[in-house]
């Protein structure tokens, strides 16, 4: 057990989300899209949270795909873009 794993796990995850969120937003705005950075870094944000799930026996495979449908949910209603271009922006950014 490190003493600092757990600290600079959630470091990692905060910048891993910042940039993440960051590419959607500027794919986003290149297709488009009229919302704010502060949108996108929340639907990011929260599914994020799904990783604890992960943790529970049998549920490693289920939470990817459940983060990936409520990120494509999140995009789709907040980014307000087309059906085909959030489908597009979530291809590309996995």
């Amino acid at each position: 057990f490190k003493l600092f794993s757990i600290p600079g796990r959630f470091a990692f995850d905060l910048v891993s989300t910042m940039v993440l969120a960051a590419v959607a937003y500027i794919i986003g705005k290149g297709m488009g899209s009229k919302c704010s950075f502060e949108a996108v870094f929340k639907i990011f944000a929260y599914t994020g949270c799904l990783h604890v799930l992960a943790a529970v026996p049998g549920m490693q495979f289920i939470t990817p795909v459940y983060s990936l449908v409520l990120i494509y949910l999140g995009l789709r209603k907040f980014v307000d873009l087309s059906t085909y271009k959030t489908a597009l922006l979530l291809v590309l950014l996995t």
